[in-house]
């Protein structure tokens, strides 16, 4: 199997475990009209095919694809921009005019950036306090990772300008899709995932019923395609 195609292996596996799970189903579903047994929520079943294609687009939908773009969008632009290779040489002692300017300039950016956020937390904004007063349920933590895709693209643009890896908008808008290109196939693989989870959670398998165990399945699922696609991409996007 050539990298190429290797890297779809997670869309092919979720779209197979899918196919085993409605095939278990059936299967369970026999086995229980032979002995008897009442047939509950059963997948491969008038009613389990009228569930699924009324709730497809749900599913899919419930899945936290705001959350897994911005990750993407902030990875891109970091790691694109140049400043943590830089930090990479410089442990070794790389100095430069150059280099020490387009650190001074993502300083700058990163303190723009901070100050307002700082004082946003004062009164009357207290944006880092919940209506209980907590910071959990407050506006700051809810918004956390869009403060950090803010923070990651001043800091990002201002280094890359600087440092010159960045010399247009265009530099910019590709380094904020790189990393959604290199994981596209991950994206595609987060919908038959996301049926596939449906489709246990509607079955209601015992082991499932765990809000650990649930979790665990989940970001499993989740992740794994991310991960997977570090690992195994075209040597061209490496």
């Amino acid at each position: 199997m050539n990298r190429i195609r290797s890297h779809s292996l997670p869309v092919v596996l979720y779209i197979l475990l899918l196919m085993a799970v409605w095939l278990c189903s059936w299967v369970s579903g026999i086995v229980s009209l032979f002995v008897g047994e009442d047939v509950d929520f059963a997948l491969a079943s008038t009613d389990g095919v009228r569930w699924f294609l009324r709730t497809s687009a749900d599913s899919i939908s419930s899945l936290p694809w705001g959350v897994i773009v911005l990750l993407l969008i902030s990875t891109g632009l970091f790691s694109s921009c140049g400043l943590p290779q830089l930090l990479l040489r410089m442990a070794y002692g790389h100095r430069s005019v150059r280099s020490r300017r387009a650190l001074w300039a993502a300083f700058i950016a990163f303190v723009v950036v901070v100050l307002p956020l700082l004082s946003g937390t004062l009164y009357p904004l207290s944006l880092a306090s919940g209506i209980d007063g907590s910071f959990v349920t407050s506006p700051m933590a809810s918004g956390a990772l869009f403060v950090l895709f803010v923070v990651a693209l001043f800091v990002s643009v201002a280094f890359g300008v600087v440092y010159g890896t960045f010399r247009s908008v265009a530099d910019v808008a590709d380094a904020a899709c790189c990393y959604i290109r290199l994981h596209a196939s991950s994206l595609v693989a987060l919908v038959p995932a996301a049926l596939l989870l449906a489709s246990l959670d509607y079955m209601e398998l015992s082991f499932m019923q765990s809000p650990i165990v649930a979790a665990v399945v989940k970001y499993a699922l989740l992740l794994f395609p991310f991960v997977y696609s570090l690992f195994f991409r075209p040597k061209s996007e490496k």
